[in-house]
């Protein structure tokens, strides 16, 4: 019976009636949709399903807040796009913190704790011969994993001028930690 309900009208179910089976259908209409929403803008794998399956949880906690006043696919689509400019925020704040301040990674004994230390050591002072510009877009890429496209978006440049300077910083990297090892 839940098959042939309309979206709306199992949200509807979903608030009033706290109904797993009119969810579960839901979820099995709007998974498919979401991932393809969420796709293109985050581009990994792993994200889309993060995003889709947080959207998804935010849509089941929230549902005594649903209102059938328009459309559901706008509203779904809505909210998937605001966890994505919530997603962009997160991401942004992120590439603001400068790279001396991130942690160095946990150790498991003194020696490799010793070598991880001067590693992390030599990358720090290594990036921070770089323009500010090739920084900002190896933190985004590099760092944390965001798409190039993601990361032209958030820098506002084409997405070339972030492939040209991605690459031009990870030579300016290899020679300068080539030039640590010579010394």
């Amino acid at each position: 019976m839940v098959d042939c309900l309309s979206d709306a009208e199992l949200m509807e179910r979903i608030r009033d009636h706290d109904d797993a089976d009119a969810f579960a259908q839901l979820v099995c209409r709007w998974r498919p949709r979401l991932a393809g929403y969420f796709s293109p803008l985050l581009g990994d794998a792993a994200a889309v399903d993060d995003a889709v399956q947080d959207l998804l949880i935010a849509l089941w906690t929230s549902r005594a807040d649903y209102r059938a006043t328009g459309r559901f696919a706008a509203f779904v689509l809505r909210r998937a796009e605001h966890h994505w400019l919530n997603l962009r925020r997160r991401e942004a704040r992120r590439a603001t913190e400068p790279l001396d301040q991130v942690p160095e990674p946990p150790a498991v004994d003194a020696a490799l704790a010793a070598q991880q230390r001067e590693a992390h050591r030599r990358l720090v002072a290594a990036t921070a011969t770089l323009p500010a510009h090739q920084r900002d877009v190896l933190r985004l890429v590099a760092e944390q994993h965001l798409p190039e496209r993601i990361a032209a978006d958030q820098l506002g440049v084409p997405l070339g001028t972030i492939k040209s300077r991605l690459h031009a910083a990870r030579r300016r990297l290899r020679a300068v930690l080539q030039e640590m090892d010579d010394v």
